[in-house]
C-alpha cells in the first residue's frame, strides 16, 4: 500500500496522494490495474456500460441486463458497471429501474461504486 504524504493532497481518502493515485476521485487503498493501463481497477469501467461495448449507458445495455435477469443471456463481465445503484456490486431490479428511470423519465444519475 502506497502512503500518503501529509502535505500532499488525497481528494478520496484512500492513502494515495492524488499525483500518485491511479484513481483519483474513487477510493483504492490497493491501487490495484489488473490491465496495467496505468487506470485503477475501480475507474476502469463505465458505469452503465453493461454489456461492455464501452459506449455508456444506453439501448444495447438495458436489453443486455434484461436478458441476463430474465435467464437469457449471460452476465455483466464486470459486476460493478451493472451496480448503477451503488447497492453492493451486483445487478437487481432496483438497477434495472434505475436505467430505465435514467434513459426514459431524466431519472436520477446513474452511480456505481
Amino acid at each position: 500500500m502506497l502512503t500518503a504524504n501529509p502535505l500532499q493532497e488525497d481528494i478520496d481518502s484512500d492513502g494515495a496522494g492524488d499525483s500518485c493515485d491511479n484513481c483519483v476521485n474513487k477510493p483504492n487503498a490497493d491501487q490495484a490495474d489488473l490491465d496495467e493501463n496505468g487506470i485503477g481497477d475501480v475507474c476502469d469501467y463505465i458505469c452503465g456500460d453493461i454489456n461492455g461495448d464501452d459506449s455508456g449507458p444506453d439501448i444495447g445495455d438495458l436489453v443486455y441486463l434484461v436478458d441476463y435477469m430474465f435467464g437469457f443471456g449471460p452476465p455483466p463481465a464486470n459486476w460493478l458497471t451493472a451496480d448503477v445503484n451503488a447497492s453492493g456490486g451486483y445487478a437487481d431490479i432496483g438497477d434495472l429501474v434505475a436505467i430505465v428511470d435514467y434513459m426514459f423519465n431524466n431519472g436520477e444519475p446513474l452511480i456505481c461504486l
